[in-house]
């Protein structure tokens, strides 16, 4: 009797941990956050509403807006950065969104326009993503927030809302509202299970537990949100960064550092937190007493593009070309900073004129090709591609484009032949992300005719995702 006592109540304890571990979803006509009642505080409860017009008026392009939150200024603060977790929620939002098929704006130059014009109501936002020639904003509100210790017990619970506007016209097309409470211990059953409990709860608050918290966040809060059709490419163009910045640097009794040579403002740069005011005259004192440096301009204008000066990126590196010829690193700088502000004619030029300088360097094409499709140039998009895969036949950006072109363009023999090749290199080079990509899209041609695809490969590729098993290739 005991004994089935003890297996009954094992059972609906594991009952109860499963209903704890699910997301439920409830599509409502009206989300009232005020009076949603929570009948499990350890089950995540998502409530969603989508519009009427929502296809007829969804956008092509979404703005991530800095986060509306009651947290206190100096509540919660993680990380080396000390950053306040409404900003770790608002990047997680971001980089989820980033994989769905809208055109993203770089949260550095969202801040940077709002900063410079001071934008800071609804309908300045409004402007804001005229401005950047958007026509949907995402908004993030965080009502509630709480986290505790509690010995053998952590929590953090958090009531946080997300709203999508249109920009024209000016209507809500999506909403959802999470109810989330992550708490952790374990039921003390002997000496060694309290010190396990103690261990876990106080991990529970440790800041990589936050991170996962607000990645977990912000995955359910956008699963209902429309995915639009899968289009040849992304609007956004991400480019992977070739130089780090540390954000250690904190100003002491606001004395600025005197910069002696180039070697040691370059040095700075690259070990200091971004303060416009300070470098930019760093950069002026520097160049006034040694000269114009090319290394210094890169890095400086790197720095700026990294966070959102694009205007600015543009003047310094036409100041620097009226005494010297720019490299090819600073015109592919100028390329890059021309597309992010959709002057596609532009970044063309400029980065023809970093290939001429160097005509090996496969990132170039594979930037120049992205451009060319933004300005419909098909053939030479191709070209350009294909001129990437002479170089290196396993490059993943330059198989994975020319597999969507083909793709498009109903050759799904070519299309699946890139794809495999863009699926292998990215396990090869350790890019699951890429890797589950192109399995993505090899399962799409599946669908349409799937004698084209090789199913050994498939497995393998499966095995090497799931796996990771180095002898799969």
């Amino acid at each position: 009797m005991h004994f089935l006592i003890s297996k009954i109540f094992f059972y609906l304890l594991c009952f109860v941990l499963l209903q704890a571990c699910s997301t439920k979803y409830i599509e409502q006509k009206k989300i009232d956050t005020k009076n949603k009642k929570f009948n499990n505080p350890l089950q995540s409860k998502v409530y969603f509403k989508l519009s009427d017009d929502f296809e007829v008026n969804k956008p092509s392009c979404i703005i991530v807006l800095p986060t509306k939150s009651k947290i206190n200024s100096n509540e919660f603060i993680v990380g080396p950065d000390n950053m306040k977790f409404d900003k770790i929620i608002r990047k997680s939002i971001y980089a989820h969104f980033s994989a769905l098929n809208y055109r993203d704006i770089e949260l550095s130059r969202i801040d940077y326009i709002i900063k410079k014009n001071n934008y800071y109501t609804h309908n300045e936002y409004l402007t804001l993503a005229s401005d950047l020639s958007c026509n949907g904003i995402l908004e993030i509100e965080i009502s509630k927030f709480n986290y505790s210790y509690l010995g053998l017990y952590s929590s953090i619970s958090i009531d946080i809302a997300v709203k999508l506007f249109s920009a024209s016209p000016k209507e809500i097309l999506w909403e959802a509202f999470l109810q989330e409470t992550k708490a952790k211990g374990d039921i003390p059953l002997s000496p060694f299970s309290i010190a396990a409990g103690l261990y876990s709860a106080t991990n529970n608050l440790k800041e990589e537990s936050i991170y996962a918290v607000s990645d977990n966040i912000a995955r359910k809060l956008l699963k209902k949100l429309p995915d639009p059709k899968f289009q040849l490419i992304n609007d956004s163009l991400k480019i992977t960064d070739d130089i780090e910045y540390k954000n250690n640097f904190s100003k002491k009794n606001n004395i600025y550092i005197k910069i002696k040579d180039h070697k040691n403002f370059q040095s700075y740069i690259k070990e200091n937190r971004f303060d416009f005011e300070e470098i930019e005259k760093l950069y002026k004192e520097i160049n006034k007493n040694n000269g114009l440096n090319e290394i210094s301009t890169y890095s400086y204008s790197r720095l700026l593009f990294k966070n959102g000066y694009y205007e600015k990126v543009i003047s310094t590196i036409a100041d620097y070309e009226l005494s010297k010829k720019l490299s090819s690193e600073l015109n592919f700088l100028l390329g890059q900073t021309y597309f992010n502000k959709l002057e596609f004619a532009k970044a063309e030029e400029s980065l023809i004129k970093a290939i001429a300088k160097k005509p090996n360097k496969v990132l170039y094409y594979n930037v120049l090709g992205v451009v060319y499709i933004k300005q419909n140039k098909m053939a030479l998009a191709n070209a350009s591609f294909s001129k990437a895969l002479n170089i290196a036949p396993d490059d993943i950006r330059a198989n994975k484009i020319i597999g969507v072109i083909n793709f498009n363009q109903e050759k799904y023999e070519e299309a699946a032949f890139h794809f495999a090749n863009a699926g292998i290199s990215s396990f090869e080079n350790a890019d699951y992300e890429n890797l589950a990509e192109n399995i993505i899209f090899l399962e799409k041609i599946k669908k349409i005719n799937s004698k084209i695809i090789n199913e050994k490969i498939m497995k393998k590729l499966y095995n090497a995702l799931n796996g990771r098993k180095k002898n799969e290739f």
